[in-house]
Protein backbone atom coordinates (compact mmCIF):
# COMPACT_ATOMS: atom_id res chain seq x y z
CA UNK A 1 0.00 0.00 0.00
CA UNK A 2 2.83 2.23 0.73
CA UNK A 3 4.16 1.46 -2.66
CA UNK A 4 0.80 2.27 -4.22
CA UNK A 5 0.70 5.55 -2.28
CA UNK A 6 4.20 6.36 -3.49
CA UNK A 7 3.20 5.61 -7.09
CA UNK A 8 0.07 7.74 -6.69
CA UNK A 9 2.18 10.55 -5.21
CA UNK A 10 4.65 10.22 -8.12
CA UNK A 11 1.81 10.28 -10.63
CA UNK A 12 0.32 13.32 -8.89
CA UNK A 13 3.73 15.04 -8.92
CA UNK A 14 4.25 14.32 -12.66
CA UNK A 15 0.69 15.39 -13.40
CA UNK A 16 1.26 18.60 -11.47
CA UNK A 17 4.54 19.24 -13.38
CA UNK A 18 2.79 18.49 -16.65
CA UNK A 19 -0.06 20.85 -15.76
CA UNK A 20 2.39 23.63 -14.76
CA UNK A 21 4.41 23.06 -17.93
CA UNK A 22 1.35 23.03 -20.19
CA UNK A 23 -0.21 25.97 -18.35
CA UNK A 24 3.07 27.90 -18.84
CA UNK A 25 2.96 27.14 -22.57
CA UNK A 26 -0.64 28.33 -22.79
CA UNK A 27 0.19 31.42 -20.77
CA UNK A 28 3.14 32.17 -23.08
CA UNK A 29 0.91 31.61 -26.13
CA UNK A 30 -1.80 33.79 -24.59
CA UNK A 31 0.75 36.53 -23.78
CA UNK A 32 2.06 36.35 -27.36
CA UNK A 33 -1.45 36.42 -28.80
CA UNK A 34 -2.52 39.30 -26.57
CA UNK A 35 0.64 41.26 -27.42
CA UNK A 36 -0.03 40.66 -31.12
CA UNK A 37 -3.69 41.66 -30.75
CA UNK A 38 -2.70 44.73 -28.74
CA UNK A 39 -0.17 45.70 -31.42
CA UNK A 40 -2.73 45.22 -34.21
CA UNK A 41 -5.37 47.21 -32.33
CA UNK A 42 -2.86 49.99 -31.64
CA UNK A 43 -2.00 50.17 -35.35
CA UNK A 44 -5.69 50.22 -36.29
CA UNK A 45 -6.37 53.03 -33.79
CA UNK A 46 -3.35 55.03 -35.01
CA UNK A 47 -4.44 54.61 -38.64
CA UNK A 48 -8.02 55.63 -37.84
CA UNK A 49 -6.78 58.65 -35.87
CA UNK A 50 -4.43 59.71 -38.68
CA UNK A 51 -7.29 59.35 -41.17
CA UNK A 52 -9.61 61.43 -38.97
CA UNK A 53 -6.95 64.14 -38.54
CA UNK A 54 -6.32 64.18 -42.28
CA UNK A 55 -10.03 64.50 -43.05
CA UNK A 56 -10.43 67.29 -40.48
CA UNK A 57 -7.41 69.13 -41.84
CA UNK A 58 -8.82 68.89 -45.39
CA UNK A 59 -12.20 70.16 -44.17
CA UNK A 60 -10.56 73.09 -42.37
CA UNK A 61 -8.56 73.93 -45.50
CA UNK A 62 -11.75 73.89 -47.56
CA UNK A 63 -13.57 76.12 -45.06
CA UNK A 64 -10.63 78.53 -44.92
CA UNK A 65 -10.43 78.68 -48.71
CA UNK A 66 -14.18 79.40 -48.94
CA UNK A 67 -13.87 82.14 -46.30
CA UNK A 68 -10.96 83.71 -48.18
CA UNK A 69 -12.98 83.72 -51.38
CA UNK A 70 -15.92 85.26 -49.53
CA UNK A 71 -13.70 88.02 -48.10
CA UNK A 72 -12.17 88.71 -51.50
CA UNK A 73 -15.60 88.85 -53.13
CA UNK A 74 -16.78 91.29 -50.45
CA UNK A 75 -13.77 93.56 -51.01
CA UNK A 76 -14.26 93.58 -54.77
CA UNK A 77 -18.03 94.04 -54.48
CA UNK A 78 -17.32 97.22 -52.51
CA UNK A 79 -14.77 98.26 -55.12
CA UNK A 80 -17.38 97.77 -57.86
CA UNK A 81 -19.82 99.90 -55.89
CA UNK A 82 -17.20 102.66 -55.62
CA UNK A 83 -16.52 102.45 -59.35
CA UNK A 84 -20.26 102.70 -60.05
CA UNK A 85 -20.34 105.89 -57.98
CA UNK A 86 -17.33 107.21 -59.92
CA UNK A 87 -18.98 106.42 -63.27
CA UNK A 88 -22.09 108.32 -62.14
CA UNK A 89 -20.05 111.37 -61.15
CA UNK A 90 -18.65 114.42 -62.94
CA UNK A 91 -15.05 113.12 -63.17
CA UNK A 92 -15.99 110.11 -65.29
CA UNK A 93 -16.53 112.11 -68.49
CA UNK A 94 -13.04 113.61 -68.11
CA UNK A 95 -11.64 110.12 -67.43
CA UNK A 96 -13.15 108.82 -70.70
CA UNK A 97 -11.95 111.88 -72.60
CA UNK A 98 -8.37 111.31 -71.37
CA UNK A 99 -8.48 107.66 -72.45
CA UNK A 100 -9.69 108.69 -75.93
CA UNK A 101 -6.96 111.34 -76.13
CA UNK A 102 -4.37 108.69 -75.18
CA UNK A 103 -5.61 106.47 -78.02
CA UNK A 104 -5.29 109.34 -80.49
CA UNK A 105 -1.70 110.05 -79.41
CA UNK A 106 -0.65 106.43 -79.94
CA UNK A 107 -1.57 106.28 -83.61
CA UNK A 108 0.85 107.12 -86.37
CA UNK A 109 0.25 108.93 -89.67
CA UNK A 110 -3.49 109.40 -89.34
CA UNK A 111 -4.23 105.75 -88.57
CA UNK A 112 -7.96 105.23 -87.88
CA UNK A 113 -8.88 104.50 -84.26
CA UNK A 114 -11.84 102.44 -83.08
CA UNK A 115 -13.08 103.41 -79.61
CA UNK A 116 -15.31 100.87 -77.88
CA UNK A 117 -17.49 101.95 -74.95
CA UNK A 118 -20.30 100.47 -72.91
CA UNK A 119 -23.80 101.24 -74.25
CA UNK A 120 -24.44 103.76 -71.43
CA UNK A 121 -21.43 105.83 -72.59
CA UNK A 122 -22.36 105.97 -76.27
CA UNK A 123 -23.95 109.40 -75.74
CA UNK A 124 -20.43 110.78 -75.16
CA UNK A 125 -19.27 109.80 -78.68
CA UNK A 126 -18.87 113.40 -79.85
CA UNK A 127 -16.56 114.38 -76.97
CA UNK A 128 -14.56 111.17 -77.36
CA UNK A 129 -14.06 111.72 -81.12
CA UNK A 130 -12.89 115.30 -80.46
CA UNK A 131 -10.43 114.11 -77.80
CA UNK A 132 -9.10 111.31 -80.00
CA UNK A 133 -8.95 113.27 -83.23
CA UNK A 134 -9.93 112.04 -86.65
CA UNK A 135 -10.08 109.56 -88.26
CA UNK A 136 -11.86 107.71 -85.48
CA UNK A 137 -15.15 106.03 -84.75
CA UNK A 138 -17.01 104.94 -81.62
CA UNK A 139 -18.98 101.75 -81.20
CA UNK A 140 -20.72 100.16 -78.28
CA UNK A 141 -19.33 97.05 -76.61
CA UNK A 142 -21.78 95.26 -74.34
CA UNK A 143 -18.98 93.30 -72.67
CA UNK A 144 -17.84 96.47 -70.90
CA UNK A 145 -19.85 96.47 -67.66
CA UNK A 146 -18.28 99.08 -65.40
CA UNK A 147 -16.98 101.73 -67.77
CA UNK A 148 -13.89 103.00 -69.54
CA UNK A 149 -13.03 102.12 -73.08
CA UNK A 150 -11.07 99.82 -75.35
CA UNK A 151 -9.36 101.07 -78.44
CA UNK A 152 -7.95 99.53 -81.56
CA UNK A 153 -5.51 101.12 -83.97
CA UNK A 154 -7.15 99.75 -87.06
CA UNK A 155 -4.19 99.53 -89.48
CA UNK A 156 -1.68 97.96 -87.10
CA UNK A 157 -4.28 96.01 -85.09
CA UNK A 158 -2.74 97.29 -81.85
CA UNK A 159 -5.30 97.08 -79.01
CA UNK A 160 -5.53 98.44 -75.49
CA UNK A 161 -8.05 97.76 -72.77
CA UNK A 162 -8.57 100.87 -70.67
CA UNK A 163 -11.80 99.65 -69.08
CA UNK A 164 -12.55 99.78 -65.40
CA UNK A 165 -13.50 96.10 -65.75
CA UNK A 166 -9.94 95.19 -66.80
CA UNK A 167 -8.40 97.41 -64.13
CA UNK A 168 -10.53 95.80 -61.41
CA UNK A 169 -9.68 92.30 -62.64
CA UNK A 170 -5.97 93.16 -62.63
CA UNK A 171 -6.36 94.37 -59.05
CA UNK A 172 -8.13 91.13 -58.16
CA UNK A 173 -5.17 89.13 -59.47
CA UNK A 174 -2.73 91.37 -57.61
CA UNK A 175 -4.85 90.96 -54.46
CA UNK A 176 -4.76 87.16 -54.76
CA UNK A 177 -0.99 87.22 -55.14
CA UNK A 178 -0.14 89.84 -52.51
CA UNK A 179 -2.85 90.05 -49.85
CA UNK A 180 -1.63 86.98 -47.99
CA UNK A 181 -5.07 85.38 -47.99
CA UNK A 182 -4.15 82.69 -50.48
CA UNK A 183 -1.12 80.41 -50.36
CA UNK A 184 1.24 80.25 -53.29
CA UNK A 185 2.31 76.88 -54.71
CA UNK A 186 5.57 76.93 -52.65
CA UNK A 187 3.80 77.88 -49.43
CA UNK A 188 1.13 75.17 -49.50
CA UNK A 189 2.97 72.18 -48.02
CA UNK A 190 1.26 71.28 -44.75
CA UNK A 191 0.06 74.80 -44.03
CA UNK A 192 -3.58 75.76 -44.10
Amino acid sequence: MQRANAQIAEIDRKLKEYRVSELGKYEDDARGDSAHLLEEESRRIETAAAHAVSERRAELRRQLYERRIQLTDEVFQKAEESLSEFVSGQEYSEFLRQKAEKAGKLRKDGEPVLLQVRPADLHQSGELLLACGMPARVEEDETIRLGGLRFVLELTGWKADETLDAALEAQRQWFYENAGLFLSQEQRGEQI
